[in-house]
């Protein structure tokens, strides 16, 4: 596809031709071929209204954003964008033609990036656990295929001292990572790496928070006999749409006559609790520490989407007087929508405001900048977690704020199905790639142990 922008006096840029090519789930090579005759300055105006330590004025205090936003490499550019990496094994230097076809594209582009999903540890000198665990050798294939950028913004173990060997590894390969750091404002901030064409930077951001599936229980809420008829058929309602989505959730166990679970809420009839309204208690965490990694993390809040006569049945159980679209009760949230078993979601406004102005200063201070996002979320409740082709509301609200802002690459991954490509203001949104190696399997539980004698994440070391 060819885009045409228009013309402009201050950055006379002729033609944009992007090209993609999807090869395989979770590999899409992206070629930028940009003819520009102007090259914007970069350095000495970075960020707009910028202030120096002494809180004196940065200079210029307002750079000129037509020229820090564009895409400012000259050459044909190209970048390969490849989804979860979950490898446990190294595989690229096998003699197959389908594994050199795709190893071959890696590595002859100017740029391959992807989303560090391993754990990576040197086993002779380092405590090893861990699910997702691999040998120090897996960072060596990565930097084989020709990978340069992972993010580890993600849902993986951030825990302190593991995430530090796993930088370490692939840091010794020469491979860069963004997203997660010591602190928040590190975590948010884009890192650069200089390569022949231009110096690109990338920021790594995770959606956290809003992950649900219709069926699970929760709080405990005491209802009449009649508020119990009412939300089994809220729950028959969406159960019956299983027949849309291609994965659907998995149909649950029938409740008994006195219960309903639920949006992640169990409602019960009469004054005792059923023994299995209670869920199990999860697997015990030690308490964060000021030593683990910390995510630049984009907060999220899902809404159950119900009908308006629903609300209306859900405001009365929840004595809410209210009149609203949105309802908060029973520890979730719900809006109404057209039809019932969709998701809506809000964003954390300091959370966004804060990325988008990495972003922005990110760009202003590199020639191409991309961002790599991770999400689960799902735009339905009657669909599998995570086996959604349809990215949510908000996935589409920030992708374009993404690229507002000065964003040339939006790519996103975590759910196992891939997802829309759009084309947005001239450049791509890969709203998700799903993944490229997926190992899972190779190890099905946690093995070793942690310096310490520790056995396994979770547990206090």
């Amino acid at each position: 596809m060819s885009v045409l922008p228009k013309r402009n006096k201050s950055m006379k840029l002729q033609r944009t031709q992007v090209t993609v090519w999807p090869f395989v789930a979770g590999l899409l090579v992206l070629i930028v071929t940009i003819a520009a005759w102007a090259r914007a300055q970069v350095g000495t105006n970075i960020g707009e209204d910028a202030r120096k330590f002494d809180s004196s004025p940065g200079v210029p205090i307002h750079p000129d954003q037509r020229l820090e936003l564009a895409m400012k490499i000259k050459q044909p550019f190209t970048v390969v964008a490849v989804g979860d990496l979950l490898e446990f094994q190294p595989f690229s230097k096998i003699d197959d033609p389908d594994i050199q076809y795709l190893v071959s594209i890696m590595r002859n582009a100017d740029l391959t990036i992807g989303d560090f999903e391993d754990e990576i540890y040197d086993f002779d000198n380092f405590g090893h656990a861990g699910g997702n665990l691999g040998t120090k050798e897996v960072a060596d294939d990565w930097a084989n295929m020709g990978i340069k950028i992972v993010s580890r913004a993600n849902n993986k173990d951030q825990t302190a001292p593991g995430i530090w060997e796993d930088f370490r590894e692939i840091e010794r390969v020469g491979i860069l990572h963004v997203g997660a750091a010591h602190t928040l404002p590190e975590a948010r901030m884009a890192r650069y790496l200089e390569l022949p064409k231009g110096l690109v930077g990338e920021i790594g951001i995770y959606a956290e928070g809003g992950e649900s599936e219709c069926c699970t229980g929760g709080q405990i809420v005491h209802v009449t006999s009649r508020q119990l008829d009412e939300v089994r058929a809220m729950k028959d309602s969406i159960l019956a749409r299983r027949g849309e989505t291609e994965v659907p959730v998995d149909p649950p166990s029938p409740d008994p006559p006195n219960m309903v679970k639920v949006f992640g809420v169990t409602f019960v009839t009469g004054t005792e609790t059923p023994n299995d309204a209670v869920r199990s208690p999860g697997r015990g965490r030690r308490p964060p520490s000021s030593l683990d990694g910390v995510n630049n993390s984009l907060g999220v809040t899902m809404f159950h989407g119900v009908t308006s006569e629903q609300m209306s049945q859900l405001r009365a159980i929840a004595e809410d007087s209210g009149t609203g679209s949105d309802l908060s009760a029973f520890g979730t949230q719900f809006r109404v929508m057209a039809r019932p078993g969709e998701h809506s979601f809000d964003m954390n406004p300091q959370d966004l405001k804060e990325i988008l102005t990495q972003i922005k200063t990110g760009k202003e201070a590199s020639e191409f900048l991309s961002t790599n996002t991770h999400w689960h979320q799902g735009r339905f409740d009657f669909a599998h977690n995570s086996f959604d082709h349809f990215p949510p509301d908000f996935e589409i609200k920030f992708a374009h704020a993404a690229i507002d802002e000065g964003d040339d690459l939006f790519v996103a991954q975590g759910v196992h199905t891939i997802k829309g490509v759009e084309i947005y203001k001239g450049k791509p949104i890969f709203y998700g790639v799903s993944n490229y190696v997926f190992q899972s399997g190779l190890m099905p539980i946690g093995k070793g142990s942690l310096p310490g004698g520790t056995h396994g994440p979770g547990h206090s070391w």
